[in-house]
């Protein structure tokens, strides 16, 4: 199914905001959000998958500031913070001996998982990424795996519209192609 256009009348207006936007006021027929859970609210959510979520570094930094070998250890590195993330001030890992809370106090803090991105391959520190957006740059070895069998917990990925009216044909289009590309 990638790279095969099976709707070419289908046109997608992609507006890129690590943002919750408004729905109704922005004009938009569905909206992606990554939650543990989605609050209640007049939106109606689909869950359309999950999203892992891992620590990384470059290879510079930790060649200057080593690797951590345990979850305590990251408290003695420079973390890079997401601010809309549910674990700015401390992760929960789990791993090998359960689960530990890390707390932290990250000195630099961005809004958007991009930018977070290019700041830890310019070496800037460890920080989390999902895995959609770290794949690329983790195969390319820009980034490397911090404590890779110690995890964040994996919210869930959920297609939000406005109402169930909003469930016309192409949102339906649009989000069975989306389902088929996040499946493992």
């Amino acid at each position: 199914m990638r790279g095969r256009i099976t709707n070419p009348d289908l046109r997608l207006t992609l507006s890129m905001d690590d943002r919750v936007v408004d729905m109704v006021e922005g004009g938009f027929d569905v909206s992606i959000r990554i939650r543990a859970a989605m609050p209640d609210s007049a939106l109606v959510a689909r869950k359309i998958g999950t999203m892992r979520q891992r620590i990384f570094a470059s290879p510079a930094y930790l060649e200057d500031a080593g690797m951590p070998q345990s979850p305590e250890d990251i408290a003695g590195h420079k973390i890079v913070g997401f601010l809309l993330a549910d674990h700015l001030t401390s992760w929960t890992l789990t791993g090998p001996s359960g689960a530990k809370t890390i707390p932290l106090d990250p000195p630099l803090r961005v809004g958007n998982s991009l930018v977070l991105r290019d700041l830890l391959i310019a070496g800037q520190g460890i920080g989390t990424l999902p895995d959609f957006v770290s794949n690329p740059a983790e195969a390319q070895g820009d980034l490397v795996r911090v404590l890779p069998d110690w995890e964040l917990p994996a919210p869930e990925i959920f297609a939000v519209t406005a109402s169930r009216l909003g469930m016309d044909a192409k949102v339906t289009a649009f989000l069975d192609h989306l389902r088929a590309a996040l499946r493992p």
